[in-house]
């Protein structure tokens, strides 16, 4: 096992998202465009298909849509709604699971706006190009 006790911190401000079910239809790109809200993040993937992020804010909450287009061209639309917080991710160390799988484990502080902040502690393990899985 291959260990770093380096701590690093960031500070972010972010939205935390609240899936609601997800409708599947299969569109046509003219239709891609017509969702509502501006776009906040798009990601791409050969093997994953594009995921898309749109909310349209009022106040500190929003209220969007993450639209997935699998590489078959089928499109998935997922309602979500977000809030604005503050906070801070500490990587307190990290190491490899195995030989090709780095992980993290970290210390999050959530700080949502009139709540007390709270830490939540874990370990984050990457599974792909760019792509972590949290527990």
């Amino acid at each position: 096992m291959v260990t770093s006790s380096r701590a690093d911190s960031r500070t972010f401000d972010g939205t935390a998202t609240a899936p609601a079910p997800r409708e599947a239809s299969q569109a046509s790109s003219a239709k891609l465009e017509e969702l509502p809200g501006q776009l906040v993040c798009k990601t791409s993937n050969r093997d994953l298909g594009v995921h898309e992020l749109r909310l349209e804010w009022n106040g500190n909450e929003a209220h969007g849509t993450i639209r997935t287009i699998a590489p078959s061209g089928e499109t998935t639309v997922q309602r979500v709604t977000a809030e604005k917080y503050r906070g801070m991710i500490v990587v307190e160390r990290t190491f490899f699971r195995d030989l090709d799988t780095p992980c993290r484990e970290y210390r999050r502080t959530v700080a949502p706006r009139g709540v007390q902040a709270r830490t939540i502690k874990g370990i984050g393990c990457r599974i792909g190009s760019g792509v972590w899985d949290l527990d």
